[in-house]
């Protein structure tokens, strides 16, 4: 396998690797949708196997996508961002003036430790795709802790 195909694998993957976390679907439920064994959607997310084109239409059909959101890369950092400023919206008009407040400095915190800046993002995959890191109430935790230590 050339270095190309080995990307455009890696691209698929990815792709419907977001597609079922984006749309809360297994891995089980795509494949009994679409016509195919389970082992084959795992190939695929992992970059294993390439589906045919007729699985990509329905794997299309199936997410409400365009075929091309499947096969081509997306930068990460365009729908995904938006995506999350939409719910991170929609969450914050139901939250009182104090509790906007607090998004908004624990948004700030993140963004001040580097830890979370996009310019500091993790490769993945051969693809080079840059999803930003993940966090949890323990890495703030942590971050703030270090932050009061680093002002005593």
């Amino acid at each position: 396998m050339t270095d190309d195909e080995q990307r455009q694998l890696d691209i698929i993957g990815y792709n419907l690797s977001r597609l079922l976390k984006q749309n809360g679907a297994t891995q089980r439920e795509l494949a009994s949708a679409i016509g195919v064994s389970e082992s084959a959607v795992g190939k695929w997310v992992l970059a294993k196997n390439a589906p045919t084109m007729g699985s990509v239409q329905k794997m299309a059909n199936y997410f409400g996508v365009r075929m091309s959101d499947i096969l081509e890369r997306k930068s990460p950092n365009t729908n995904d961002i938006s995506e999350h400023i939409k719910r991170t919206v929609a969450t914050m008009r139901q939250m009182t003036a104090s509790g906007q407040a607090r998004v908004a400095d624990y948004a700030d915190d993140l963004h001040a430790s580097g830890k979370y800046d996009r310019w500091r993002r993790k490769e993945y995959g051969r693809a080079g795709f840059y999803p930003l890191e993940r966090t949890n109430r323990m890495d703030y935790e942590e971050a703030m802790e270090r932050q009061a230590e680093g002002t005593k």
